[in-house]
């Protein structure tokens, strides 16, 4: 199921990606999994609480059998074969990385275990083990959903640093509580960019 959460305003380097997604879908055929075809189905969840968002589009494809979810926010550009690339590395919970939409280019949103910042660059590839990372593109088993008690993307509260963390990270904790890992694809990575101002690419990393 692919999941738009919609805060109402679609930038159109995203609706172009979208239909290229589609269209490459249609084109091809559903992807397949152990041999078996995939049936795809597009939905939107509209409204100013991006968490409650997720959860609803979580709910969805809960009820409707999904085996997956793929989360792309309206904010993010993608290739066409950014679902076969995600759902070709046979993981449970496979994410993107991408810079925060800042002039200060050192921050992507992949975080480690020490918590570092992970950056995509050049010589990046393959898949990673992360403590979370950004949702604007993440492929997630349905099972994992099924696996992690609610609520899944509500924020918490962090007491220690006087923080809330972000729907994502709240959600990766979670997952990760519960015995699941999340991969971070640095391929995949050099398929999306992030659009504000301006759209934020990999290559736009500056290291100190």
């Amino acid at each position: 199921m692919i999941s738009i959460p919609s805060r109402g305003l679609a930038r159109m380097d995203f609706t172009l990606s979208l239909i290229g997604l589609i269209g490459y879908c249609a084109s091809k055929g559903a992807p397949s999994r152990h041999g078996e075809p995939l049936s795809i189905a597009l939905r939107v969840v509209e409204g100013c609480v991006i968490h409650d968002n997720r959860e609803k589009l979580a709910k969805m494809a809960l009820g409707g059998g999904f085996t997956h979810i793929l989360y792309i926010d309206d904010d993010m550009t993608f290739a066409p074969t950014i679902l076969d690339a995600l759902l070709g590395r046979r993981q449970q919970m496979v994410c993107v990385n991408y810079l925060v939409k800042t002039d200060d280019c050192r921050h992507f949103v992949a975080v480690n275990f020490d918590g570092t910042r992970i950056a995509t660059e050049e010589a990046s590839t393959n898949l990673e083990a992360v403590a979370f990372c950004g949702m604007g593109v993440a492929l997630i088993d349905c099972e994992v959903l099924k696996g992690t008690p609610r609520p899944w993307f509500v924020p918490i509260y962090d007491a220690e640093n006087d923080r809330t963390q972000e729907e994502d990270e709240a959600f990766f904790r979670r997952a990760r509580a519960a015995g699941f890992v999340p991969w971070l694809d640095h391929d995949a990575s050099k398929l999306v960019s992030h659009i504000g101002l301006k759209a934020w690419q990999w290559k736009d990393y500056c290291p100190d």
